[in-house]
């Protein structure tokens, strides 16, 4: 009976579990040990420059020991080196298993990620860390950068990057001749970014649809031949496809100057100042763009709402675009621009 009940007593869940931990903790601590190695014997061959037989121990790691913080740290210098020798297919699936497989790097991995990829479309930066460029690296083809692209979406659909993405995306779409698709994805885009920036600025947009004040006349400037009427011309356009943003404008701007300057802009609380630049394009369309951006930027002022300057430019395509898609037959370089400027402010 006694020998049963030892018996018993030696097979239960709790001995079992405290044998076995006994049995194996030697093990692990050596798997750890030879983890720690490999990786510093890949230190070592970086510093000495043989960066091929570096790879091949980093590599090792990330095969075998997946689920150590030493193949995060791996996977780190296999994406440097990878980058460094001008295989960037190599980075960017090193940066893709940290997203995926490492939570705690997603965050950086999918920023380095998807700067990788802009970079291969020549829209990104060329700075590199730790290593000096090797040899340059071979641009990829443009099917492949689009899957790369969805690669950075599907990684991160609600952040900012994931959203960026979509306008590259568009662009190797365009170089990868897949028009349909390229025109789809520009469209997504500006859908996915009105909504996360209205979104954002709800309250700020509140106060600018429903502050309706003092309607007056806005005196223009004659200081070029034929610039008033374009002006004139450009005020009855944005009367007749978007009554809303002329009620706007007439409540804010009661002056428009001119100026030699390459860009329009807003001169204290009420003057709108548009180039010569954009007045000598010879578009009525563009004229009603200038001014119905800039009266955005002077509604903010009056209502005496504060934001980044990013921010502030982002609201302000946003509300332009929303214009732009009312006129009938608007050049398509006008829409181009916006979303470009809805994405890159700056």
């Amino acid at each position: 009976m006694e020998s049963t009940q030892s018996f018993l007593r030696f097979c239960s869940p709790g001995f079992l579990g405290l044998f076995l931990f006994c049995l194996c903790a030697p093990l692990l601590a050596t798997e750890d040990e030879a983890v720690a190695r490999l990786y510093q014997r890949g230190m070592r061959l970086i510093a000495e420059s043989d960066l091929e037989e570096a790879l091949e121990r980093f590599n090792t790691i990330a095969v075998k020991y997946r689920r150590s913080e030493t193949c995060a740290m791996s996977l780190w210098e296999i994406y440097r080196i990878q980058e460094h020798l001008g295989n960037d297919e190599g980075a960017f699936e090193a940066l893709n298993r940290l997203v995926i497989e490492q939570p705690g790097h997603f965050e950086k991995a999918y920023a380095a990620q998807f700067q990788l990829v802009k970079r291969l479309l020549g829209s990104g930066k060329n700075a590199r860390r730790t290593l000096e460029v090797q040899r340059p690296s071979k641009n990829p083809p443009p099917e492949d950068l689009v899957v790369m692209l969805q690669t950075v979406i599907k990684n991160g659909p609600q952040t900012e990057e994931g959203i960026q993405a979509h306008y590259f995306l568009g662009l190797a779409q365009e170089r990868a001749g897949e028009k349909k698709e390229a025109i789809a994805t520009h469209e997504n885009l500006t859908e996915l970014f009105i909504y996360k920036k209205l979104m954002k600025y709800f309250v700020v947009l509140f106060l600018v649809l429903f502050n309706y004040n003092v309607v007056g006349q806005i005196k223009v400037d004659n200081v070029g031949d034929g610039w008033v009427d374009k002006v004139n011309q450009a005020i009855t356009l944005i009367k007749k496809v978007d009554s809303e943003k002329y009620d706007k404008l007439i409540e804010v701007c009661d002056h428009v100057t001119f100026w030699n300057g390459n860009f329009s802009t807003s001169e204290n609380d009420h003057t709108i100042m548009i180039s010569q630049a954009d007045i000598m394009r010879g578009s009525v369309n563009n004229v009603a763009a200038v001014l119905v951006h800039e009266s955005r930027h002077l509604m903010f002022r009056k209502l005496g709402i504060k934001m980044s300057e990013i921010d502030e430019e982002t609201m302000v395509y946003i509300y332009e675009l929303d214009f732009l898609k009312k006129i009938p037959g608007v050049e398509p370089f006008l829409i181009e621009n916006a979303k470009k400027r809805i994405v890159n402010p700056k």
